[in-house]
């Protein structure tokens, strides 16, 4: 995973989320669902046992340069 900056963004009830002033240059996509509402990602553990939060990464980078893509459709199953 590159380094770079991060920007975030929260889905509304029905899962639709928008990310606004992002500059120019390639993006990954990475999601979770933040079942204990702390706002990280939470891997889960062994001892004592819990659970890792759900995530998704989008299959592919996607770049900026011509000012805006839309409908990026991140698919949660568990």
């Amino acid at each position: 995973m590159r380094q770079g900056r991060f920007y975030s963004a929260f889905a509304d009830a029905d899962g639709h989320y928008a990310l606004t002033d992002l500059l120019p240059g390639a993006y990954a996509f990475f999601a979770f669902v933040d079942e204990n509402g702390n706002g990280v990602y939470d891997p889960g553990q062994l001892q004592p046992f819990e659970r890792a939060e759900p995530y998704v990464v989008y299959a592919e980078e996607l770049d900026l340069n011509v000012g805006q893509f839309e409908r990026v459709d991140l698919r949660f199953s568990w």
